[in-house]
């Protein structure tokens, strides 16, 4: 990992991955090679243990990281940076005991990390990764100094225009000379063509789900609602429906590269559909089990024992399904259980008579 001991460690560390990014896109502007590509990947990885994204939701490190990459490296290209002796080392770290120090004209702040695992580690605060874009925003206008690291490049512009330009490296680049200006243009943060690619992906998933969801209505009227066959294809549209969220999701980050704002709604948006159709469908799969048990059991018991094993099929399910939920919803950096826990268990109960 890169060294991160002191305030200029990392800031060197930093710059040193610029210089090491802008030495590949000298050799290849496109990185259409699979060796130069694999070094990018790992240059964005250092460069994510330079920041602290602990108040990052998980699911959205990776892309936070890769979008606040390109503008750190816009700012530091533009701004005067203290000469190196006034940037606290090690050993200027332990006498005046520092925790925080900002960059001087600025307000990108680096800090100690104080627990954990990279205790006593300095990294760019988690106030500087969340207002980079407005830091950005203060000082675009201002030109690259002359010996900016990346600066200027063609074909693209600066290295922020070419993050929001571009596809992911898996896509050729090169096929963006080809699309005309008004594709190229940017609006909120994304071309124009990333906006159709995206509208189009998301329309795409949305109507295969509309259809998987109607076969599969006509099929079980067709075979009778009460056969085992037609309960089990009650399965089918949540579970089509995670599939096609993922995959609509993953190709939006990983192909077209969605930049920004619409690339937090439509990860978060999409991961919450996921979680949501794989509780649906723990749910499903909970009613096909109880009502195949209570046909086996009807046989064998009399009274209410196979409604009350049926009842404690759908509770275990109903259980798994809220947790997965749970589950999803900490991974996005909110908490729900203040609010199971003011439910307790009488509202469960409530929700599942209701049921």
């Amino acid at each position: 990992p890169p060294d991160t001991s002191s305030p200029r460690a990392t800031i060197n560390s930093f710059l040193d991955i610029m210089r090491q990014s802008k030495t590949l896109l000298d050799q290849d502007p496109y990185l259409e090679s699979r060796a130069l590509i694999q070094r990018d990947e790992q240059l964005e990885e250092m460069t994510e243990y330079l920041f602290d994204f602990r108040e990052t939701p998980v699911e959205r490190v990776e892309d936070v990281a890769n979008y606040i990459r390109p503008l750190m490296m816009e700012i530091l290209d533009r701004i005067d940076l203290p000469g190196e002796e006034m940037i606290p080392d090690a050993d200027m770290v332990k006498n005046e005991n520092l925790r925080i120090w900002m960059i001087p004209n600025t307000e990108i702040a680096l800090i100690r990390i104080e627990d954990g695992a990279r205790q006593r580690q300095w990294v760019f605060s988690a106030e500087t990764v969340k207002q980079l874009r407005t830091y950005f925003e203060r000082i675009k206008n201002l030109p690259y100094r002359p010996d900016a690291i990346m600066g200027h490049m063609e074909p693209y512009g600066g290295p922020y225009q070419r993050y929001v330009l571009l596809p992911e490296e898996s896509f050729p680049n090169r096929w963006i000379r080809k699309i005309p200006a008004w594709g190229r243009s940017i609006y909120l943060e994304n071309a124009v063509w990333k906006w159709l690619g995206i509208g189009i992906t998301i329309g795409l998933g949305t109507t295969l789900f509309i259809l998987i969801r109607t076969a599969t209505q006509a099929l079980r009227r067709r075979l009778g609602k009460d056969r085992f066959f037609s309960n089990g294809l009650r399965l089918i549209p949540p579970v089509g429906g995670a599939v096609l969220a993922i995959l609509v999701e993953n190709f939006i980050d990983e192909q077209i590269n969605g930049v920004g704002v619409i690339d937090a709604i439509t990860e978060t948006g999409l991961y919450t559909i996921t979680q949501v159709c794989w509780a649906w469908a723990i749910i499903e799969l909970g009613g096909i089990i109880a009502r195949f048990f209570v046909r086996q059991w009807q046989k064998d018991f009399k009274g209410v024992h196979h409604f009350l094993a049926s009842i404690a099929i759908r509770l275990l399910t109903l259980a798994m399904a809220i947790g997965l939920v749970i589950y999803g919803v900490e991974r996005l950096g909110l908490s729900i259980m203040p609010l199971l826990a003011g439910l307790g268990i009488g509202g469960i109960a409530i929700a599942l008579a209701v049921r």
